[in-house]
């Protein structure tokens, strides 16, 4: 599929993975977090940016006049906290919203009470089902680090605590699936703790085709890293940007507008 992108997506391809080493370096050098802190920005009256590093002003720069309302988190948290999909619920899009963590669902529940929008899954993601031990973070069982993963390195032996609890893990397909989803829904966001290379593998591209993908960085297993910018790539996406420690995927087929380089799907050449 690769061989088949427009010069320029190629180009852009290129510069985009040289700005993805350079992201990753800054990283291990501790500088992801450089700009955490919620921000501020209202465009035109839509919902303030709630997110880490101004994830959502990117993504509303990608997302165009057309584009279904349709979105899911997974990793979302409290839906409150950091979150790059609240000022989109509010906003009135659709919403599948998946967190893992018992201790913090309820939460995420009262966040979107009331909201006819938003369907909530208290289950984790991987690529494959079954039960599995997710590990509460070291910040505290409430905390927004829980995760599935067991690698080990300094990341994890600062971040990960010995407590778990035992959850739910279905594959995105299925939780799609149950849901009568669209296959071309505009947003994907993945925030799992060192599992959303797992997490996309258990999305079938041949039945959900999201637009736009935004991704957790996890540097600290490099292969893993790889192997990752690998799927997207052979799946048809192209790297668009780093923001904080989220990079950011177009489906090749709407590179184009997404960019502004032409105003609809009309205009692209068959």
């Amino acid at each position: 599929m690769r061989k088949m992108l427009p010069p320029r997506v190629k180009a852009a391809g290129r510069r985009g993975l040289t700005a993805i080493s350079k992201g990753i370096d800054r990283l291990l050098a501790g500088d992801g977090n450089a700009q955490a802190g919620p921000s501020a920005i209202v465009e035109d009256g839509a919902v303030d940016d709630t997110s880490q590093a101004g994830e959502i002003s990117a993504i509303r720069a990608l997302i165009k006049d057309g584009f279904p309302k349709y979105l899911v988190d997974v990793g979302a948290h409290d839906g409150i906290t950091i979150s790059n999909s609240r000022p989109l619920t509010l906003s009135g899009w659709e919403a599948i919203l998946v967190e893992a963590n018992p201790r913090v669902y309820p939460a995420l529940e009262r966040a979107t009470a009331g909201m006819r929008n938003v369907r909530c899954a208290n289950v984790a993601c991987s690529d494959r089902p079954g039960v599995s031990p997710l590990y509460f973070g070291s910040d505290s069982p409430g905390g927004a680090m829980a995760t599935l993963c067991t690698d080990e390195n300094p990341w994890f032996d600062a971040a990960r605590s010995d407590a778990s609890t035992e959850v739910e893990v279905r594959t995105l397909t299925q939780l799609l699936d149950e849901s009568r989803w669209p296959k071309d829904f505009s947003l994907l966001l993945v925030d799992t703790e060192g599992m959303d290379y797992e997490v996309l593998v258990g999305l079938d591209p041949d039945r959900y085709r999201p637009r736009i993908v935004v991704t957790e960085e996890y540097p600290w297993n490099p292969e893993k890293s790889r192997d990752k910018f690998r799927l997207l790539l052979d799946r048809g996406y192209s790297f668009n940007a780093q923001v904080g420690c989220n990079t950011m995927w177009i489906a090749n087929e709407h590179v184009d507008v997404c960019l502004g380089i032409v105003s609809s799907t009309r205009e692209l050449s068959p």
